[in-house]
């Protein structure tokens, strides 16, 4: 396994792991760095406490006044103290849309931590600083080379923009139905062929599923070709405590990156980050004050302050602890990684001939066919409703478990212990005949169903008859049935959710090709957002 290093953009190094970790940091040893912690600052959850025990009679939002007239039921099971620190925007708690006080203070102590030359604080998700990021860099009519495998936050971002998509092919496997990274030489020839229309390449790494892009060669790329790179670090965040990890995208030459911080950090659900380098700034390629002003256009006017507190509080846990507390979670990993190998019927999907790096905590799990009597979304339903264990992901043919610094050794034995049960019953040895062939052929539709998604990830890709944003407008929009769609122009994403990657795309001329995986991924029994509840779809 190769990992890169914490390094300068004109240099990569790596780092062969040769040796097991033996032995794990103790939580106790996590713990005892609190004490050092006192050194550094947390402003804004500071002040957000002490302006709630300072309040003695509230005539301002929110309505439930610090928590007195919450639903009862909502008090009995959270308790009291956090909703007296649910305060609006008081005078001295500061003002997320032009800070000048405590959260200007914890912005800039993220920005010095991230190594960003200016840090802004998400409530609305990493998805507000995508679209932040590409309204404030994209012009109207203009492109942005991005990746077929994009995050659906992104076409959210060309509707609002008005700018069009030129799409790069990830390097996609049909047997694992898994995109891995982008190379270098697809976005150079992208660039080339449509040299000097081009504003920004945003870019997804790692991927859902933890693999790696070369950020430091893609952004020299970039720098020549004087297009902006925006970096969807989602779920990155951590690569930045631990030099075990992959080299953190701002620190290799990104231009903008974007954090789900509640992903792989420790701050509430729906937060997140958004850095720009100072390389950037100090340039004048990007301007504070225009991001600043997209952002207003995207986040809430009225921020959960607990949300915000937790992101000054999470920086501050893994400025501290964040290298002891990422270490025990790559011992984790190690030890998942062993003894989910060991369990007849599975493979753990490590280094590919495709990637640069990877990030050794997410632990993609492939079933294999000739063994399974069921599919990866069975197995989901068994871990579930049988041994309250939750995966991040169920596809067909895999799953994916992700390792965090909340994890302990008991939630890998009980996933270890949970999955070798499943195994000795559903293995097609111990089913009918009946079920061994309905297992058989539905291994084969996958395999033909995984070269027809790779199709939607090559060149030529799906005819673009408008811009999303020319679709989603549109006066004649409607809504057919699916299976009526062909060849009628997308007015909407249609995506498998999680990991919410788009098979069809607003604008396109809808093909059989995402119509038969459409269909097969319902059947199959993945969630999908962008159809109705009687399967229709709006179409132009």
């Amino acid at each position: 396994m190769q990992l890169f290093l914490h390094c300068q953009p004109s240099f990569i190094c790596r780092l062969q792991c040769t040796k097991k970790r033996k032995t794990h940091v103790s939580f106790s040893k996590v713990v005892s760095k609190m004490e050092q912690g006192q050194s550094v600052p947390c402003p804004l959850l500071d002040k957000l406490v002490e302006e709630s025990r300072r309040i003695q009679a509230s005539f301002h939002f929110p309505g439930h006044k610090r928590g007195r007239a919450i639903p009862s039921n909502m008090r009995d099971s959270f308790g009291p103290s956090i909703f007296s620190a649910d305060l609006p925007e008081l005078p001295a708690l500061d003002n997320l849309s032009s800070p000048t006080g405590v959260i200007k203070e914890a912005e800039e102590l993220a920005a010095k931590a991230f190594s960003a030359g200016k840090t802004w604080f998400l409530v609305n998700g990493a998805t507000s600083g995508v679209l932040a990021a590409i309204l404030s860099c994209c012009r109207p009519n203009r492109k942005v080379l991005i990746p077929r495998n994009l995050h659906q936050s992104v076409l959210y971002g060309f509707i609002l923009c008005g700018a069009n998509p030129v799409y790069i092919n990830p390097n996609y496997d049909s047997k694992y139905n898994i995109a891995f990274n982008i190379s270098v030489s697809s976005i150079q020839q992208r660039l080339h062929e449509h040299q000097g229309e081009i504003d920004a390449l945003v870019i997804v790494s790692p991927s859902y599923y933890g693999y790696v892009s070369n950020i430091a060669e893609i952004a020299k790329v970039c720098r020549k070709h004087n297009v902006i790179l925006i970096v969807d670090e989602a779920h990155g965040a951590h690569f930045t405590f631990h030099p075990s990890f992959p080299c953190p995208a701002l620190r290799c030459g990104a231009d903008i990156v974007i954090h789900s911080t509640h992903k792989c950090l420790t701050s509430f659900t729906q937060t997140g980050m958004l850095h720009v380098s100072s390389e950037a700034l100090n340039s004048g390629r990007l301007d504070a004050n225009r991001i600043s002003s997209a952002l207003q256009l995207v986040q809430t006017s009225s921020p959960n302050y607990l949300l915000l507190a937790s992101l000054d509080a999470s920086r501050q846990q893994f400025e501290v602890q964040g290298k002891e507390m990422l270490e025990n979670a790559l011992y984790l990993s190690d030890i998942a990684r062993n003894q989910l190998e060991k369990i007849p019927g599975f493979q753990v999907l490590g280094k590919t001939s495709f990637d640069e790096c990877f990030d050794p905590t997410r632990i993609c799990l492939v079933m294999n066919e000739d063994y399974w009597a069921c599919n990866g979304f069975d197995i989901d339903q068994l871990l579930i409703e049988h041994y309250g264990v939750y995966a991040e992901l169920p596809l067909f043919n895999h799953l994916l478990f992700v390792i965090s610094p909340g994890n302990v050794e008991s939630d890998v034995r009980k996933l270890v212990n949970a999955l070798t049960e499943i195994s000795m019953k559903m293995k097609k040895d111990a089913c009918s005949e009946k079920d061994k062939c309905a297992s058989q052929k539905y291994y084969e539709e996958w395999r033909n169903l995984g070269t027809t998604v790779s199709r939607l990830f090559e060149r030529p890709f799906p005819i673009q008859r408008m811009s999303p944003r020319d679709a989603f407008y549109h006066p004649n929009r409607e809504l057919v049935k699916l299976s009526n769609s062909h060849g009628r122009i997308g007015a909407c994403n249609v995506s498998c959710y999680p990991p919410g990657i788009p098979i069809l795309l607003p604008g396109e001329e809808i093909s059989s090709d995402a119509l038969t995986v459409i269909e097969k991924l319902k059947e199959y029994g993945a969630s999908m957002t962008g159809l109705n509840e009687e399967d229709q779809i709006q179409v132009v």
